[in-house]
């Protein structure tokens, strides 16, 4: 290991010798090339940090971009997300040690006739697809995440895992309130806005706070759940002090589906997950910490959440946009009962709703496979809790993971787009499937 960086500190050294020294612009285009092919091996060697990327820290590359007013189109963010997926998969393919991904339990099964109907569906329909780059998202945002997450090599990385989800909103925090008060905030809706080329605001940037800072709050929830069922207090205070900032970004991306997803995922956790006495201090903290948010956002931002329940507008702005978009999905599945309109064929794109939109697109049959899907999940969580073997190690995963399904699952019924918005899904029902084979070989070593 020493070793290692021993040569990344060289090679450092070496690149900054030839930018000073020449003029060249082929020198620095090689140099690049240079950096990323060491940042891949870098990736190769700990998958889980491209992982915990991919799942949290995307707003990373396009908070970058924002920075020098490059406009994220599609090819250059799908090949963002090629370099973490080939990364990641080929760093847990060569980790002799990881074997979860050779065991197939009941969530694996219903996954790949999932997603196996809907490329059938896709091929059915083909001829007429509306929207073919839906099938494109398929293998870095939904098969390879899943598979991705159950690469990890064991509890420790998974761990870590974790703690990098948690890492890159806290790190992002200096340079996001730096943007808060400097920018003139009362000229737009958003609290953080990413600009590109032209100067205009990038609206899908909203959407990548909310999540990256929600997820934060997860982490956050999560050590100190951790905290408290090993009486211990380490780091509690620390966690407690930012689920406020990090609400506070959450609040002012002005993600509606997303601040809901998450409240209701942690009310729900601590009516039928915790005890009497910590459901109190929970309700409380969190009543304390969200009431002083209010006073402190930009008046245009606390409009816009009134407004959007008033005023009609498209489907991805207003309540009553949405609703129409609700109603050409249904109408469409009443015309395709049994196979849909085919996937990516919905006039909605995606009809804001998971739901409505495999019925939509996938028909009756995608529907039941999905829901078939959704209860092995929840059979696979009951199986967890009822085994008397949970040590604090997979306690600590445990409600991390039911957290992270709580939230992107609800998040999905606002937002719908199963294979684009559903990647913090199928990353969180892989990483419930990990922890249940994990537990299996745990138990046949005992």
């Amino acid at each position: 290991m020493k070793f290692y960086y021993i040569i990344l500190f060289t090679l450092s050294v070496v690149i900054g010798i030839l930018i000073s020294l020449s003029s060249n612009y082929y020198i620095y285009i090689i140099l690049f090339i240079i950096c990323i092919m060491c940042l891949f091996c870098y990736l190769c060697k700990k998958p889980y940090i491209s992982l915990a990327i991919q799942l949290n820290g995307t707003i990373l590359f396009f908070y970058v971009l924002s920075l020098l007013y490059i406009r994220p189109f599609s090819l250059l963010t799908g090949a963002m997300h090629i370099f973490l997926v080939v990364s990641y998969v080929l760093g847990g393919w060569l980790k002799s040690k990881c074997n979860s991904i050779n065991n197939v339990n009941c969530i694996d099964i219903w996954f790949l006739v999932f997603i196996a109907y809907t490329l059938f569906n896709f091929a059915l329909f083909f001829e007429s697809s509306t929207y073919v780059k839906k099938i494109y998202y398929l293998p870095f945002l939904v098969l390879a995440p899943y598979f991705g997450i159950q690469m990890l090599d064991g509890i420790k990385n998974a761990n870590k895992f974790i703690n990098i989800t948690w890492v890159i909103p806290f790190i992002l925090l200096i340079p996001f309130i730096y943007e808060f008060i400097s920018s003139d905030n009362s000229a737009h809706m958003y609290i953080i806005n990413f600009y590109d080329e032209d100067g205009n605001i990038y609206r899908g940037a909203y959407q990548l706070i909310s999540i990256t800072y929600s997820i934060g709050v997860i982490v956050s929830f999560t050590k100190i759940y951790y905290s408290l069922y090993n009486k211990s207090n380490k780091n509690s205070i620390l966690y407690f002090v930012l689920i406020p900032i990090f609400l506070f970004f959450i609040i002012g991306s002005a993600s509606r589906g997303t601040l809901i997803s998450l409240f209701t995922t942690l009310i729900m956790f601590i009516l039928f997950e915790s005890n009497i006495r910590f459901k109190i201090k929970c309700v409380i903290s969190i009543f304390l910490f969200s009431l002083p948010l209010a006073y402190v956002l930009p008046y245009e931002n606390l409009m816009y959440y009134v407004d959007s329940l008033l005023i009609e507008g498209s489907a991805s702005i207003t309540i009553l946009g949405r609703l129409s978009g609700y109603n050409i999905a249904i109408n469409e599945f009443i015309d395709n009962i049994i196979f849909g309109v085919g996937y990516g064929n919905s006039k909605t794109f995606f009809a804001h709703n998971v739901f409505i939109e495999v019925l939509s697109e996938l028909g009756i049959i995608g529907f039941l496979l999905f829901c078939i899907l959704l209860i092995s999940v929840f059979k696979t969580i009951i199986k967890i809790k009822k085994h008397n073997i949970m040590n604090s190690e997979i306690k600590y995963l445990y409600i991390f993971i039911i957290l992270l399904i709580g939230f992107a699952f609800i998040k999905l019924n606002f937002t719908g787009g199963l294979s684009i918005h559903g990647m913090h899904f199928f990353y969180s029902i892989g990483f419930l499937s990990f922890l249940d084979k994990y537990m299996l070989n745990f138990r046949k070593c005992q």
